[in-house]
């Protein structure tokens, strides 16, 4: 669908021209003498961009500018000044109500495209990122409710998000990976949106057809973050923190290092805090009998030595702030089994 461009100004020649260049560029243009014409416009279509004089009857381009900025549907809409005026005074108030860009006249009809193209390739690619926030917000919202649906696993995602960026710290991994690793945590379990309550709350064994429909989480978690392209870093850590390391996990059966590393963090991270938590059938294992079956299961569950980074991490002297944190997630109750 081609995008319209409002064009605004007194000069009817000029307008023929620059009409003729936008249209050839693909653009849908209207057209709009002075600023009461180009509100009428706007009031009955879309527009994508407007390029607008300032020197105008009835209504200047400043004037118009304001009214334009009080409608809601265009808040952020690129608006473009073209004008023969480029005193201070006339670049300061473009400035000062928010105006795109100013360009000065005289531009070719050519020029004027390629400067319509490059703004509207940005307000795109905004536009893009605002909707990709917006969606990752509603993502962590869902991540969250998920844990609505069993008040036995309220405060996983966060748990296992402290417990993961903690041990990324302890394996020098940079700041912005660490946020990498905490948002990958936040986000493991989406997949099981599409598990049924049935089985995601069944406080008993689950049957071979449930497994196979638990066991599918993994992987239809990373399909829904894949439609993301800011989520690309985080999509191994979603599909693979089930992979053991002797290659006995799911979803693919992978191996040793052949695991990304992120998912070996956060595989760690979601047994530790699955174990120590309360369940309908059983009571949490203490933080020191947890990292005691930690170790146990290192080099055939967990990579050995991150297994032993995050052993470390507790039995240090340093550990205080990151059991600080649990403590607040669960009220202030927490058994780590080392006073």
């Amino acid at each position: 669908m081609a995008e319209t461009v409002l064009v605004v100004d007194d000069n009817p020649h000029l307008l023929s021209g620059l009409s003729l260049a936008l249209s050839m560029n693909g653009y849908e243009v209207r057209l709009a003498q002075n600023g009461a014409q180009a509100i009428e416009i706007m009031c009955h279509a879309c527009v994508d961009l407007i390029v607008c004089d300032i020197m105008m009857p009835e209504m200047d381009g400043f004037a118009l500018l304001e009214r334009v900025r009080q409608m809601p549907q265009y808040v952020t809409v690129p608006f473009l000044f073209l004008t023969a005026l480029s005193n201070s005074a006339t670049l300061e108030k473009a400035r000062s109500l928010a105006a795109d860009d100013f360009i000065a006249k005289p531009i070719s009809p050519q020029g004027l495209a390629q400067v319509v193209h490059a703004r509207l390739a940005r307000a795109r690619r905004v536009q893009s990122v605002h909707v990709e926030e917006t969606l990752l917000a509603a993502l962590i919202a869902m991540a969250r409710a998920i844990e609505s649906r069993d008040p036995y696993t309220k405060g996983h995602v966060e748990r296992v998000a402290i417990y993961a960026g903690a041990l990324a710290r302890e394996l020098g991994w940079s700041e912005e990976s660490l946020n990498q690793v905490r948002l990958a945590a936040i986000l493991h379990d989406v997949g099981k949106l599409n598990v049924p309550d049935a089985v995601l709350n069944k406080p008993g064994s689950l049957s071979p057809e449930e497994w196979t429909l638990m066991r599918q989480h993994p992987s239809e978690g990373a399909q829904i973050l894949n439609a993301f392209q800011s989520l690309q870093h985080v999509l191994n850590g979603v599909k693979y923190h089930h992979e053991r390391y002797n290659g006995t996990g799911y979803p693919e059966g992978l191996a040793g290092k052949h695991i990304p590393e992120i998912a070996r963090i956060l595989a760690i991270a979601d047994f530790f805090d699955a174990v120590t938590s309360d369940r309908p059938y059983r009571k949490g294992m203490t933080h020191h009998e947890a990292l005691v079956l930690l170790q146990n299961g290192a080099g055939t569950h967990f990579d050995p030595e991150i297994a032993s980074a995050f052993t470390l991490l507790w039995l240090s002297p340093e550990r205080e702030p990151l059991v600080d944190q649990i403590r607040q997630l669960v009220g202030g109750q927490i058994t780590t089994g080392f006073e």
